[in-house]
């Protein structure tokens, strides 16, 4: 991730390269005045995910903004999306959900955590996606995973 990745992408970003400006569009449930320090990592491999992680558009137009949706996974019905960070590097997009607990009764169900990023690409040619978060190992120990997404911009 480093150093080039938003702070806090709940709040509007201004574009900083001119090959490529996001905004983060955040679902209602995602907006919250707690401390983000109890935000982890979203997990988007999972055998009981089954809404797709990453959807997004196989061909944009270049300066029209686009959106796609990102979902993770909650053990319980206290995970909540807690927004995202973007880092942007040419033609490429690095895109990490984040998700928080919150609440001390929570019904056992497993939960789907969609949030809705919008993008925007203004050179033509073949953009890069990638979506990074972890992957529910069944264990304690964090395995991190990455998911690619070509993009033509026309």
């Amino acid at each position: 991730m480093g150093a080039s990745m938003a702070p806090n992408a709940e709040h509007s970003m201004k574009p900083s390269a001119p090959l490529f400006s996001a905004t983060a569009l955040l679902a209602a449930c995602a907006f919250t005045t707690e401390p983000s320090l109890d935000r982890r990592i979203g997990i988007i491999e999972s055998e009981y995910l089954h809404a797709h992680t990453l959807a997004a558009p196989d061909t944009v137009t270049r300066g029209q903004p686009f959106s796609l949706t990102v979902t993770t996974l909650g053990y319980n019905s206290c995970w909540q999306a807690a927004g995202v960070e973007l880092a942007r590097n040419g033609s490429h997009a690095t895109v990490v959900p984040y998700d928080r607990v919150v609440g001390e009764s929570c019904s056992e169900a497993l939960v789907e955590l969609p949030r809705t990023v919008e993008l925007r690409f203004d050179t033509p040619g073949t953009a890069t996606l990638i979506l990074e978060g972890r992957r529910d190992s069944g264990e304690d120990q964090e395995v991190l995973v990455r998911i690619e997404h070509s993009i033509i911009v026309r």
